[in-house]
């Protein structure tokens, strides 16, 4: 078969054609693409901001450390919260509270909730503690954590706490490592300060 030159012009046009509108194609789902990947990158950054706008707490992700909750909760466990008002934390919710003892936060099941002069008091346990955290207790008589130290209650789910086990050992292994490096730093300036 022999080709016209007219065909032959044609058809490269055809091809020219085709070919300018895949790369158009191409460079628009390239740019959504990027536009995508920048909104990800953006709500990954701000995160917590916006599940604190949600939840109504500062707390609205916890990792869980230590065993007091075993074996509900394990070490590692990731935990999600938000802050109801005080009259709808109920005796089995379990609540994230700002220790006065340890300077951190607790995450402990609530086992009586404590009404005096219309300030909410929650006593607290551990699930796999012998006693109640009557340390951690203020009020009058000891009435328990009070509502403003309440972080938030711990979401469940048809009475199924919603957790993402060990995804937490990340921020624990991190925390461990800048303490180390905090402790091997402070060492280093003690050594130069005795040699100065």
């Amino acid at each position: 078969m022999i080709f016209s030159e007219k065909t032959r012009r044609n058809s490269l046009k055809t091809l020219i054609k085709q070919f300018y509108s895949k790369l158009v194609l191409m460079k628009k789902s390239s740019f959504f693409k990027t536009i995508l990947l920048i909104l990800i990158i953006i709500i990954g950054l701000n995160l917590k901001n916006i599940l604190v706008s949600f939840t109504g707490t500062d707390v609205p992700i916890a990792v869980v450390r230590g065993s007091s909750m075993y074996p509900l909760l394990r070490e590692g466990d990731i935990v999600f919260s938000y802050k109801p008002k005080p009259d709808q934390i109920k005796e089995g919710d379990i609540i994230i509270y700002e220790s006065i003892v340890h300077n951190r936060l607790i995450i402990h099941r609530v086992v009586e909730v404590r009404i005096i002069n219309n300030n909410y008091y929650y006593q607290t346990k551990g699930d796999n503690n012998f006693d109640r955290d009557y340390r951690e207790f203020t009020g009058p008589g000891r009435a328990g954590i009070p509502y403003d130290r309440v972080k938030g209650v711990v979401i469940s789910i048809d009475k199924t706490i919603f957790k993402i086990p060990y995804l937490g050992y990340l921020s624990i292994w991190r925390d461990y490592l800048i303490s180390l490096f905090k402790k091997d730093l402070q060492l280093h300036l003690l050594n130069i300060i005795k040699y100065i």
